[in-house]
């Protein structure tokens, strides 16, 4: 159950603010959590093409992603918060500059902090499908915290949209059951590239194109092997290679003999089969004939290039 009110005041020509409270509840047998979030938005408008914005923002969610491994893939489950397992929490506050300028040029950039309290990581059974049988009792509570800045420029026409966007940021965990201080979240991806360009040829053709970049996700290994045992010095304490992607999309449009809209799109998903590594395992082996060990890290990758369909229809 939620209740959320706001109010947008403007003192001047120059000055506007949004201020807005929202209270939610969530109910599970016989345990009850209450979250009250208030949120505030403050535009500043220096000239008649620039303008200073800052917000705050408070929100829950009580819905948790439990996933017994770090492969992006659909067997994660999402669970409820239960009478043993808290909503999490995040507080964020942000400040930027906004720029309207001629010649449909839109540029933003911006700086932001965040704060999360009760993330969960879920330490039961590795595999590709989470035991959801004990799932409360295999996670531990820990917090969280990701700042950095980010930058946006767009230029838009009638039949031509051309998009990039850029973030630089740091996003950290602390767990005391898993380290003693902050470290590297798996996400911890520096810098963060988005290039993005839509063209519409007529009423009933367009195509989208969307180049993705990020620096490599993380992943824990061993810093040191001795005999046939592993030793850990933090989590998350290897970065995997770069990531990139390049999506196609193609969308056909047709009015039907009832006067509905129809559309048929064609996507494909990593358009140039870019190989992007998702995990990486060590190897600790001797070879034939030595009696010396040897130590490989190999990066695997699953997902190639992905082709989908789908139909819409509008009435």
């Amino acid at each position: 159950v939620s209740v959320h009110a706001s109010d947008e005041i403007s003192l001047s020509n120059w000055f506007k603010t949004n201020l807005g409270l929202r209270y939610s509840c969530f109910i599970n047998g016989g345990t009850t959590y209450h979250s009250i979030e208030p949120r505030a938005a403050l535009r500043f408008q220096l000239a008649p093409v620039a303008a200073l914005k800052m917000s705050y923002t408070e929100m829950s969610q009580a819905v948790h992603l439990v996933r017994a491994n770090y492969i992006d893939l659909p067997m994660s489950v999402w669970l409820p918060t239960t009478e043993n397992v808290a909503p999490m929490r995040a507080r964020e506050a942000a400040a930027g500059f906004y720029f309207d300028l001629p010649h449909n040029i839109i540029l933003n950039i911006e700086g932001y902090w965040k704060m999360l309290n009760e993330i969960y990581e879920y330490s039961g059974k590795d595999g590709l499908f989470t035991d959801i049988s004990d799932w409360e009792h295999h996670l531990l509570s820990g917090k969280g915290r990701s700042y950095g800045a980010e930058a946006e420029a767009r230029w838009r026409t009638a039949k031509m949209e051309l998009a990039a966007y850029y973030t630089l940021s740091w996003t950290e965990r602390y767990f005391e059951g898993i380290y003693h201080d902050w470290y590297p979240a798996r996400t911890d991806n520096r810098h963060k590239l988005t290039l993005s360009a839509t063209r519409k040829f007529s009423e009933r053709f367009e195509m989208y194109a969307g180049w993705y970049y990020h620096t490599g996700d993380r992943a824990t290994i061993p810093t040191q092997v001795i005999g046939d045992k592993e030793y850990y010095e933090s989590p998350y304490n290897y970065q995997l290679s770069d990531y990139h992607r390049l999506d196609l999309g193609f969308n056909f449009h047709k009015t039907t003999k009832r006067g509905n809209e129809s559309i048929w799109n064609l996507t494909l998903y990593n358009a140039y089969c870019r190989m992007n590594p998702m995990f990486a395992d060590l190897y600790h082996y001797k070879p034939d004939g030595s009696t010396e060990y040897k130590t490989e890290l190999v990066e695997k990758s699953l997902i190639p290039i992905i082709p989908s369909f789908n139909y819409t229809l509008r009435f």
